[in-house]
């Protein structure tokens, strides 16, 4: 009802019936329960007498295709005393007949839904809905210009884009619209692309909410909501076309551009001044000629890259006319000029309708604590208070004031006032949140596929290069690199049958770098060989990169095109800090696009610069990967200590001496003056003014860190071994030692109002510990949600947080109580058995493995019962040898600590040393 209300308080209502001779025809067109218009009717209420709103009411339309919720509806606007809202029980997208409703004799009439005719649409319509477009007519499903032989009928879910196409079949000239849609209405591509520019024909775009995840509980959908202004229309072949639309697009299709002054001296001069095109050249262009000089610009060489990617090129140069022709190349200038001039013509286009529009941009925090503050509300989850709760009474939020739409220190006067084109500047309490931009900035012109998408991050994909300032000659990816020369891939399937983990050929999958290898025979037919680069398809950007022979999957190849301009290692170096932004937003992943290729720009230095920096960088990159080796070792030495002491058993045996060799071995490799000149970098770069004791702490464990071999061997003397038979074992139902689950009823008595610990699952890190905790008070989580105490263990019991290794100690719980998510287990020691030491038995990948086998429920909501732990003994040694075995490993543990924070240190240094060569 809050997001209702700001809608409704955002709408420019008094100025809209001010400006009427009759009352506005509003619908909701998918109007559920009837939110949306009974809370305009009661805003109505604001505005005209109690003689008027009868009248207007009656010029009030929701449709709802469900049967339950259009009677909801009905009895609803009936409770607030507007029962001449009008309700229909139909399919919004029924185009055809609600415009053609035949009524049998003695039956009310029916309200038709003309096109062009309503004033005001306010409305939350449905998203992803599969098969909607089984239930149309086919009349009325060729209403709609987005219905084409190409939809599958019975897969399609796009049904948010046919209710924006809906929105625009009717309403009036100058009506407005309040849409929430999913937000990647504005960027996906396919059917959204062609929704997008309807909406771009028809529609001035006046400001779009960014809602946050928060908005709508359970659902978790990032959301926009769009305030739009219908443009004006005219009539043309029996129907009503966008005046602006169909005027831009003959003239751009005109013979000669300069025929029409206005047209030329306004829009095309303002296109030419947006990309730094020359207006003279760039008119004939159109007109049929390209200019050399045209042609040499980046977006033309863009252009000519992307033409020879396509089915057209290819078949050109397999056809018959092109095989026999003694001027190939005019053959292939036509056709690049007839592919470019399309594209120009679309950007100019879309850019004429966009010139004159500035869009107010309104965004939520992301952060869920500011989000709930930007909202006034929250969910709860809680059983028995479950729903929405406003977080403060009375209602507080910068979206709106409750009873006072008029309050300019709130965002809904912004958008009122965009409307009117009132709005001028921003308040400064309201500038975290709202910014304007134009139109046309919010769209990106530079890349070839114009894909209309909207951008609510304004900046020019130069801004977004880290490399923009560089001191160095900026150059195009794809001018110094080849991609996909190389075509013969196995598949994600294939190359995992192939690993062997040995041989002399690797195996690089588009997900993570893992260690596969093969030989040439199980390789086959898709053994390549070269110093490569590779980039996931789609979903993954790991980058990875190879000198010799190799089998790829799913992947992008990069290749250098010519030494002599850039060395393979510093073209990687640069890719590892701007791959990501390769990518774009996919329907469910980022996509890497080859238009964002080869036009991202990379500094190209000269090759003696480029030497010494991918040789300073390789110094860093061999530390890097000894201390995470390192890190392995100290992981494998733990489940040795582990084995030794008699606590747990696994499958592999853990050699210590062998564990040893190898970290001494890896601590030669390691510089360990580099690494201390890093830690007193970081300690002079500081922002915080560092105290020379805390300057000396950290020296001090450097030193323990480089001491810690010798630290080693002493304390492996010290391990107890249990006695012949094992120790002694109990049960985990043991309750002299244990107790799983523990009741709330022990905090019964305590204050409503103390402050508690809450930890979610996405606190739990995967490495035994909890990374953030929120204080609650105690009233507002004792129902709902799961309690533990200060050194109690949680681990989940739902897939896949279980099998992923979600297990951590509670440690420095405020007022040393804690609650948290239903899906975890709690397992509390007590007298005789150390909660850490229980901690490392239970926190093994062994244990998970039977839990995983041991789950029940259905697919997806898996759970381990807590039969599965009554059932699980571990050993039980005497307590001063426990809190001994935790001791030791704590110590190894905090050794794992110190080489994590050297491997933060080592991934800054390669950004420092390019910003020393590149930038400086």
């Amino acid at each position: 009802i809050q997001i209702c209300e700001f809608i409704m308080y955002s709408l420019p209502l008094q100025e809209m019936l001010s400006k009427s001779s009759k009352a506005l025809r509003v619908i909701d067109y998918a109007c559920g329960a009837g939110h949306f218009l009974n809370t305009y009717a009661n805003e109505l209420k604001r505005y005209l007498t109690e003689d008027e709103l009868k009248e207007h009411y009656k010029n009030i339309y929701g449709i709802e295709k469900e049967y339950r919720l259009s009677k909801v509806s009905k009895v609803s606007s009936a409770m607030y005393g507007q029962n001449e809202i009008n309700i229909l029980y139909a399919d919004a997208l029924a185009s055809f007949e609600l415009a053609n409703t035949n009524n049998l004799e003695g039956e009310k009439a029916k309200p038709q839904i003309e096109s062009n005719s309503f004033d005001l649409l306010i409305a939350n319509p449905p998203y992803s809905v599969k098969g909607f477009l089984e239930t149309l007519s086919d009349k009325s499903k060729n209403t709609y210009k987005l219905f084409n032989d190409d939809i599958n009928i019975e897969t399609n879910n796009s049904i948010e884009c046919f209710f924006c196409e809906r929105a625009n079949q009717i309403l009036n000239d100058n009506a407005k619209a309040a849409i929430i849609l999913p937000s990647s209405i504005l960027n996906k591509d396919s059917i959204y692309k062609n929704t997008r520019e309807i909406l771009f024909q028809n529609f001035d775009f006046i400001a779009i909410v960014e809602l946050g995840n928060q908005t709508f509980g359970a659902t978790g959908t990032n959301t926009i909501i769009l305030f739009l202004r219908k443009k004006e229309t005219f009539k043309q072949e029996n129907h009503l076309i966008s005046q602006d639309y169909s005027l831009i697009k003959e003239r751009i299709e005109a013979e000669n551009l300069k025929d029409n002054e206005n047209f030329y001296q306004n829009y095309l001069s303002a296109y030419c001044d947006f990309r730094k095109f020359d207006k003279e050249l760039y008119s004939n262009f159109l007109n049929g000629n390209l200019d050399s000089k045209l042609a040499e610009l980046e977006a033309f060489k863009d252009y000519r890259n992307a033409f020879r990617q396509t089915s057209d090129y290819k078949k050109l140069k397999e056809s018959k006319i092109y095989k026999e022709s003694k001027d190939k190349q005019d053959l292939e200038d036509k056709a690049f000029l007839a592919y470019t001039q399309a594209i120009e013509k679309d950007k100019l286009l879309y850019f004429c309708l966009s010139l004159n529009q500035e869009v107010l941009i309104i965004k939520s925090p992301s952060d869920i604590k500011e989000q709930k503050k930007f909202l006034g509300y929250e969910w709860s989850n809680r059983k028995g208070d479950e729903g929405l709760k406003e977080l403060h009474e009375p209602y507080l939020s910068p979206l709106f004031e409750r009873g006072n739409p008029q309050n300019e220190t709130k965002l809904n006067t912004l958008i009122c006032k965009a409307f009117l084109k009132t709005l001028s500047d921003i308040p400064k309490d309201l500038q975290g949140y709202a910014s304007k931009a134009r139109l046309i900035d919010m769209m990106d012109f530079e890349k070839v596929e114009f894909n209309k998408a909207i951008s609510l991050n304004v900046k020019s994909r130069d801004e977004l290069n880290p490399f923009k300032n560089s001191k160095y000659e900026l150059v195009r990816l794809g001018e110094v690199c080849d991609l996909n020369k190389i075509r013969n891939q196995a598949s994600a399937t294939e190359i995992e049958k192939m690993n062997l983990n040995s041989g002399n050929v690797k195996l690089l999958p588009s997900s993570k770098n893992y260690e596969w290898w093969t030989d040439e025979k199980t390789a086959g037919q898709f053994i390549n060989e070269g110093e490569v680069i590779t980039l996931g398809v789609a979903r993954y950007a790991n980058i990875k990169k190879h000198k010799g022979k190799f089998v790829s999957a799913n992947n992008h190849i990069l290749s250098v095109k010519d030494k002599s301009k850039i060395i393979f290692d510093f073209l990687y170096i640069l890719l590892e800090i701007c791959g990501q932004k390769l990518y774009k937003q996919g329907q469910q992943y980022p996509q890497f696009d080859t238009n964002i290729f080869y036009s991202f720009k990379i500094p190209l230095p000269p090759l003696e610069i480029q030497k010494q920096i991918v040789a300073e960088c390789e110094k860093i990159e061999e530390q890097h990967n000894t201390l995470s080796l390192s890190i392995k070792e100290y992981q494998k030495l733990i489940k040795a200590m582990l084995q030794k002491s008699g606590i747990i058993e696994d499958n592999q045996e853990y050699e210590l001496n062998s564990i040893l060799e190898n970290l001494q071995k890896l601590e030669s490799k390691l510089d360990f003056n580099l690494l201390l000149s890093l830690i007193e970098e970081q300690i002079s770069h500081s922002e915080v003014l560092v105290e020379e004791t805390q300057s000396k702490e950290r020296k001090q464990d450097f030193n323990a860190f480089k001491n810690f071999s010798k630290t080693i061997q002493e304390l492996l003397q010290t391990l107890s071994t249990p006695p012949k038979d094992g120790w002694k074992r109990i049960s985990l139902k043991n309750e002299q030692y244990m107790e799983l689950n523990p009741s709330k009823k022990e905090i019964s008595k305590l204050d409503e109002n103390m402050l508690v610990s809450f930890i979610e699952m996405a606190s739990v890190s995967d490495k035994g510990y909890i990374q953030s905790k929120i204080d609650r008070s105690l009233n507002e989580v004792r129902k709902g949600y799961t309690y533990f105490i200060e050194n109690d263990i949680l681990i989940a019991k739902i897939t896949p947080c279980m099998e992923n290794g979600k297990c951590a100690i509670a440690k420095n719980l405020t007022n040393n109580i804690g609650f948290g998510s239903t899906e975890f287990h709690i397992f509390r020691a007590k007298t005789g058995l150390d909660s850490s030491f229980l901690f490392y038995n239970l926190n093994q990948q062994n244990i998970r493995e039977k839990a995983a086998l041991a789950m029940t429920g259905a697919s997806g909501h898996k759970r381990v019962p807590i039969s599965f732990y009554e059932n699980l003994t571990i050993p039980l040694p005497p307590l001063e040898i426990q809190e001994k075995i935790v001791q030791n490993i704590e110590l190894v543990e905090q050794q794992i600590d110190l080489l994590n924070l050297k491997l933060e240190f080592l991934e800054k240094e390669k950004e420092k040393i390019l910003q020393k060569y590149l930038f400086s």
